[in-house]
């Protein structure tokens, strides 16, 4: 059976991250985002681009996710179902998202990180975790709890659209997904953490939880 999850945000929450990352919703997933770009670079050993540039790319990113039409909200007596959204799609919107910039000699792997953060703003909220960072295969290992497999994830060990990261606390799903790590990935566990469990990835979550239950104009 699924483990189902809930939200825990109280009112006023959003009004107090947005005022501390910087006064608008805009500023405020900007800001995020150059922080968690600049951790997916360094963890592949990779210089990022400029703050110049990476803000003209989460520009990009907050006007070409809202022309497309925000995603609605789970009602509280609702689970919902994931849903996996067309390569074809995504690939057309993170082109479009890059096609305002110059060109740059890390695009490929930018264009990798607008589709994986397209999925986590684009994708219908679900409750039931599809508990896919421990799929064990034959021999009992999960690909996911390999660091250089996880390198290239802005999420990490999770699905991009994973509703952990805006249902439990960091120490709850830091407890959660280390467990999952058989005796023999544990060293993998202690070491890269943060690559398996970006906590900059869940700030950009729970921003985008909180946005979508914001009045509309």
């Amino acid at each position: 059976m699924p483990f189902i999850i809930s939200t825990p945000f109280q009112p006023g929450s959003y009004d107090r991250l947005v005022a501390t990352c910087g006064g608008s919703p805009e500023i405020t997933f900007v800001s995020i985002g150059l922080e968690l770009t600049k951790r997916f670079f360094a963890q592949q050993s990779i210089l990022p681009p400029s703050d110049a540039y990476l803000t003209g790319l989460w520009q990009n990113l907050w006007s070409t996710t809202l022309a497309e039409g925000l995603p609605t909200p789970l009602a509280s007596n609702e689970i919902g179902e994931p849903r996996t959204l067309a390569d074809s799609y995504l690939l057309s919107l993170a082109e479009k998202t890059l096609g305002g910039l110059p060109r740059h000699r890390s695009e490929d792997l930018l264009r990798t990180l607008c589709i994986q953060i397209l999925v986590a703003l684009l994708s219908p909220e679900f409750r039931a975790c599809r508990q896919n960072f421990q799929s064990k295969d034959s021999v009992g290992q999960c690909v996911r709890h390999s660091a250089d497999h996880c390198r290239d994830r802005v999420s990490g060990s999770h699905c991009e659209d994973c509703p952990f990261y805006v249902a439990l606390s960091r120490d709850q799903h830091r407890k959660l997904l280390g467990q999952s790590f058989g005796p023999s990935q544990q060293a993998a566990w202690n070491a890269h953490a943060d690559i398996f469990l970006p906590e900059d990835f869940r700030a950009l979550r729970i921003f985008w939880h909180l946005h979508l239950r914001q009045p509309r104009s």
